[in-house]
């Protein structure tokens, strides 16, 4: 059909050729789309040096890092420069660095004039997104730049976390059993070495003893336990 030269599909599982190297995947996919031989030189030699993968043009794709290898499926999914830029959780299972490069590429996608969109169940990567559509189940429970829908929390949020020696909590857990018990309490979730803690707007910043309560800026994971229902009184998360 003719809208599927338009657009270019990327999966979070690899799916390119593991036992063809980086050029052949590009060339064949370049092909695919209709593109000929000084056509798809030019572009993949652009290509290769944007991401990076000049160097291992020889290299099998099955020899890739998980970095590596999404930075390839990328470059296969825009050779045929299409207007549109669908991506299925891309960056599962990459590593941090992997994926904080991958995201800087998508931002440059994007300044280029083409939309692309993407799906992530990784809410900070959502924060990089022009417009944010948060599903569940199927359903979309709100949308909105990422600004509007922290707007939109009815709570306010805190940290609890542990302070000094005397009479500090022994565990997180006693740490959540402390947090659960806060005044206005709605919802907790462990976040490192401390208790994430959404409370009522009206509720006190006072801490238990020994304990620290900070206020703390809402994020996009607390807009969407509060859509999804996981913000009911006393509920732990995680």
């Amino acid at each position: 059909p003719e809208s599927r030269g338009r657009v270019g599909y990327l999966t979070g599982r690899f799916s390119l050729y593991p036992d063809l190297t980086v050029w052949e995947n590009l060339r064949f996919f370049a092909r695919l789309y209709g593109m000929k031989g000084p056509e798809i030189a030019a572009e993949a030699e652009r290509l290769l040096g944007w991401v990076g993968l000049l160097p291992f043009t020889d290299r099998r794709a099955g020899a890739l890092s998980g970095g590596m290898r999404q930075k390839l499926a990328l470059i296969c999914a825009v050779i045929h420069r299409p207007p549109v830029l669908i991506l299925d959780e891309p960056t599962t299972a990459v590593d941090p660095v992997a994926r904080a490069e991958f995201w800087r590429l998508l931002k440059e996608q994007a300044r280029q004039g083409r939309a692309v969109l993407v799906t992530t169940p990784y809410m900070d990567e959502a924060e990089h997104c022009d417009r944010v559509v948060l599903l569940h189940e199927g359903r979309a429970l709100a949308e909105g730049t990422a600004a509007e829908l922290k707007q939109r929390l009815p709570y306010r949020m805190a940290l609890l976390t542990a302070a000094g020696d005397a009479g500090r909590p022994a565990s997180r857990l006693a740490l959540a059993e402390v947090a659960a018990g806060l005044p206005g309490c709605r919802w907790t979730a462990p976040l490192g070495e401390g208790v994430r803690v959404a409370l009522d707007p009206a509720a006190p910043l006072d801490p238990p003893p020994g304990c620290e309560l900070t206020e703390a800026p809402p994020e996009l994971e607390d807009v969407f336990l509060w859509l999804t229902g996981a913000g009911a009184e006393g509920v732990q998360v995680g």
